[in-house]
């Protein structure tokens, strides 16, 4: 399974699933038209999971993360979905 491939719904219950506010939280939820958005904490700083209609689930990073841990983030949500 690769995460672009993901819904919005299996995103959210892996979030649920990890359930450790020190690793990810979600602060808020955008929709729109073409897209869900899930603003989220990270490791204490910011990050947007997208899930486009067309496009499929992508990792934002709006504060600085390597693409280390983008890519750990991904498999933990992979992992718990």
């Amino acid at each position: 399974m690769k995460f672009i491939n993901l819904e919005t719904v299996e995103i959210k219950n892996a979030i649920k699933k990890i359930n450790n506010k020190l690793i990810i939280e979600v602060l808020e939820e955008g929709v729109m038209p073409e897209a869900d958005v899930l603003l989220c904490k990270y490791l204490g700083r910011r990050i947007n999971i997208k899930v486009d209609l067309d496009y499929g689930a992508e990792i934002c990073g709006i504060d600085v993360f390597s693409d280390e841990e983008i890519n750990e983030l991904e498999k933990i949500i992979i992992e718990n979905k």
